[in-house]
């Protein structure tokens, strides 16, 4: 049945250009009832090396330093029922501080009656701030206070999503952001892609043995270094394997990619060892598809754990760092593949075990399969759906 306008939910997704926000731009377009328009930036952000194409109604809208004035003035001629922002601390660019006048512009948009949802990526916690201004003249308890005003200010928004438990536990008792107004739902897994015959050739090529692969942006909170001592470790009985490292330097931190290839250099002087700097989606995809394992050896997490996701899409074997965030979401995951924070030794004997055991690869796999299957992006629009359908005339968009 053919739907007129006056009986779409008219949408406007705020976000730079990520692989998120493509899947969420996606996934709505392919609800019958809503029309969804993207609000992306206008040219390449400051800090972002790599962004994706392919939104449904793209709309280059907003800079880092007038995008307070450009999307209220866009979506007051659009005049959208909601807008959904996908929001992370260096959403509108590099700085932490171009995020400030958000929560101002939501206030804004309220008064003038459009519903806005937000999509909260990155939770900080006093760990993460402790970690983030190790060594720097600004005092953590001061950056906490910070963003304890920020959080309670954005949820002037209808309604707040995250992805965990724990982000809601978070926002709800450190942050004092009303429970009732965050809604937990997972992040998305999309179908595992088909890759071109010719790119997954040329990889296979390139790295002809067991692929060991770190995938994202190039970090110190990444935790490459205990990877690559691992690696060290295990790398002479097994000839067979060679560790990859892909993803764009980080640009605040641009002295750790340095560093990290020194260390590599010292403890593997052979071909034992690639870094390939960023990636474009199909090439990530290959790698992802040949890889024996996938590791993600971090030392703090504050950001949706978006490579994880990529991993389940392809339904892959992950060593992951024991921290809150990464449990939640492998929940009934193998015990001997979750290792603590900084302990080469446990990254080196999980490697060995993946490296060693099939019948290991087979049955994580299996378990990777099932949960992407569980929150698939079909299973997760659905809930989004809902959450918009709450927020206006509920009557006015259900079956006749």
């Amino acid at each position: 049945m053919f739907l007129g306008s006056a009986d779409l939910i008219k949408v406007a997704v705020v976000s730079d250009r990520n692989s998120y926000a493509l899947q969420l731009t996606g996934a709505l377009s392919r609800l019958p009832d809503v029309y969804c328009m993207f609000y992306g930036p206008k040219e390449l952000l400051l800090g972002k090396t790599v962004r994706f194409g392919g939104y449904k109604n793209d709309r280059a809208v907003w800079t880092t330093y007038g995008y307070f004035l450009q999307i209220l003035s866009r979506a007051l001629r659009d005049r959208p029922q909601i807008i959904h922002f996908v929001f992370t601390l260096t959403e509108f660019g590099s700085s932490y501080l171009s995020c400030m006048p958000l929560p101002f512009l939501i206030m804004l948009l309220r008064l003038v009656g459009i519903k806005v949802v937000v999509s909260v990526q990155d939770t900080i916690t006093k760990h993460v701030l402790r970690e983030f201004f190790r060594g720097s003249r600004v005092k953590w308890p001061l950056a906490w206070i910070a963003s304890l005003i920020f959080y309670r200010f954005l949820s002037f928004a209808n309604v707040l999503i995250v992805h965990l438990k724990v982000q809601k536990q978070m926002l709800a008792t450190m942050c004092y952001v009303n429970p009732e107004k965050l809604a937990v739902v997972p992040f998305g897994v999309e179908e595992t892609p088909v890759v071109s015959d010719a790119r997954l050739k040329f990889w296979r090529d390139k790295f002809r043995n067991k692929i060991i692969l770190f995938f994202g942006a190039i970090a110190p909170r990444k935790g490459i270094e205990y990877l690559i001592e691992a690696f060290s470790v295990i790398a002479d009985k097994h000839p067979d394997s060679t560790l990859v490292v892909a993803g764009p330097p980080d640009s605040k931190n641009k002295w750790y990619l340095d560093d990290l290839l020194r260390k590599a250099s010292q403890l593997r002087n052979d071909a034992s060892f690639a870094y390939l700097g960023p990636l474009k989606g199909d090439d990530a995809h290959c790698l992802l598809k040949l890889s024996r394992v996938v590791v993600l050896p971090y030392v703090y997490s504050y950001a949706a754990n978006s490579i994880l996701y990529w991993v389940m899409q392809h339904h892959k074997p992950v060593i992951a760092s024991r921290l809150t965030t990464l449990q939640e979401e492998l929940e009934g995951y193998t015990e001997t593949l979750m290792v603590p924070p900084r302990d080469s030794m446990q990254i080196a004997r999980a490697l060995e075990k993946i490296l060693n055991d099939d019948n290991l690869v087979v049955e994580v796999s299996s378990f990777m399969a099932a949960k992407a299957s569980s929150i698939s992006w079909r299973n997760v629009i659905e809930s989004i759906h809902k959450i918009y359908l709450e927020q206006i005339d509920f009557h006015a968009h259900s079956p006749h």
